[in-house]
């Protein structure tokens, strides 16, 4: 733990590299960050397609939904890839009041 303290005090100047590469990778991959990278009890959609077919409606009425923002949270981004939260999706939808021209009311789940 006292190390731990010293390589906060150093100044960026009189750290090494090898010192500011371990720091690097022990900001970067912490325990909760690699718990939310591997919890696999998530469920994605890959893509707008797979996202107007959870939804039940056309492509253009998803990209549309998507657009709007109503689904930010439940949206990642790599890339050009974008991927949905299923469930996040369902609870988003569910909040909002918005009625979305072409999208039925039963979601599948």
């Amino acid at each position: 733990m006292a190390k731990t303290n010293e390589s906060h005090q150093k100044l960026l100047v009189s750290v090494t590299l090898d010192e500011f590469i371990q720091a690097l990778r022990d900001s970067m991959f912490s325990d909760t960050l690699q718990n939310d990278i591997t919890d696999t009890s998530r469920k994605f959609l890959y893509g707008l397609k797979e996202l107007s077919n959870f939804l039940g409606c056309s492509l253009s009425t998803a990209a549309r939904i998507h657009k709007s923002g109503v689904i930010h949270a439940a949206t990642y981004r790599t890339g050009r890839i974008l991927m949905f939260d299923q469930e996040m999706i369902l609870e988003l939808l569910h909040v909002t009041k918005r009625k979305f021209k072409g999208l039925r009311s039963g979601y599948r789940s």
